[in-house]
């Protein structure tokens, strides 16, 4: 319960920035940037499935993301595959975490063997 009530006061938190910054608020507005959003989660070594990452991971993968979209927009690299390069990089990233997960547990499982 209080994660929820901690994400709530963030979100808040966040919208009265927004309001600060922009000067106005609209319901549709950061509408259409999951993807990129979900994306600096997973480049930040964020589980896909849930359960583990750390904030500093994701502000990491966050800045990580960023420099690669603005790398993009002053490349003049048309927004279809903008958005296909942010894809491969959720790929990317979800494959390396899956390749780094299952080395993990054979080596665990090679220390149980043997210890």
């Amino acid at each position: 319960m209080s994660g929820f009530l901690l994400s709530g006061a963030i979100t808040g938190f966040a919208g009265a920035l927004w309001l600060a910054r922009f000067g106005t608020v609209d319901a549709s507005t950061a509408k259409g940037i999951e993807l990129q959003v979900v994306a600096a989660a997973v480049v930040g070594s964020v589980a896909i499935t849930g359960g583990v990452g750390t904030i500093f991971g994701t502000t990491l993968g966050a800045l990580v993301f960023g420099v690669v979209s603005i790398a993009l927009v002053v490349l003049h690299v048309s927004p279809f595959w903008e958005q296909a390069i942010e894809g491969a990089l959720i790929v990317a990233a979800i494959t390396a975490d899956t390749l780094l997960a299952r080395c993990v547990v054979k080596r665990m499982m090679r220390k149980r063997d043997h210890g």
